[in-house]
């Protein structure tokens, strides 16, 4: 195995074990040290836990509170709606 394959491979598995808020607070401290590598890597693992979720997941996710109007909420819930239909 290259050293390369050995990273991925490393990579796949650290990630397995952990818990999104776990991988949320290790990426604050990836960026508050700056470790370029490490942060790349949370950041690439969060984004895949997120791919192709709800607004509200993501919202939820990140503990984000809905502050949208009505009328935006509505908005969004239609475009989200045909997102999926496409």
């Amino acid at each position: 195995m290259s050293p390369k394959q050995g990273v991925k491979t490393f990579n796949q598995e650290f990630g397995k074990g952990k818990s999104n808020d776990e991988l949320k607070e290790m990426l604050l401290v990836a960026d508050y040290l700056n470790i370029k590598d490490m942060l790349d890597y949370l950041t690439e693992t969060l984004t895949n836990r997120i791919k192709n979720k709800s607004v509200e997941y993501i919202m939820k996710f990140f503990g984000i509170e809905n502050n949208f109007m009505p009328e935006e909420e509505a908005a969004r819930k239609e475009y989200e709606l045909l997102r999926v239909l496409i």
